[in-house]
């Protein structure tokens, strides 16, 4: 049984996460034995954010944690974990993130929209560091 508190539609990667759970429990239970690098490659042909989501299981401090990730989802580097305070804020209807992130690109590319330095956020992810202000420009 899974109890999911991730809301699809939200941009959490909540679909994401269902179909990075579903490989990993068929894997598990067909005996399959294949290893994550497979998995994760079978996960971006649903979603590009799906491999961030299969990885190997862990408890406590050796489980999947957050990560920096490059290319099309496919390069994924663990980081350490932060902590800090978040503030959520989901919208009562789903919004497909293709939608979403293209309209943050035309937004930018209009002058209209704010603009995050890639290598702040990838240095301050990798430090473990919550703080927002400094991925800014």
């Amino acid at each position: 049984m899974l109890t999911k508190r991730i809301p699809t539609g939200a941009g959490l990667g909540g679909g994401s996460a269902d179909a990075g759970a579903t490989l990993l429990a068929v894997n598990q239970a067909w005996g399959l034995g294949l290893g994550v690098d497979v998995l994760q490659t079978l996960g971006a042909t649903l979603g590009s954010d799906v491999p961030f989501f299969v990885d190997t299981p862990g408890t406590g401090s050796d489980a999947p944690g957050p990560a920096v990730v490059g290319g099309f989802g496919e390069a994924i580097e663990r980081t350490l974990r932060a902590a800090g305070e978040l503030v959520l804020m989901v919208p009562a209807f789903g919004c497909a993130t293709g939608s979403v992130y293209r309209a943050f690109d035309e937004a930018v590319a209009a002058g209209h929209g704010g603009t995050l330095k890639a290598e702040r956020i990838e240095t301050l992810a990798r430090r473990g560091t919550v703080d927002p202000s400094a991925a800014l420009e």
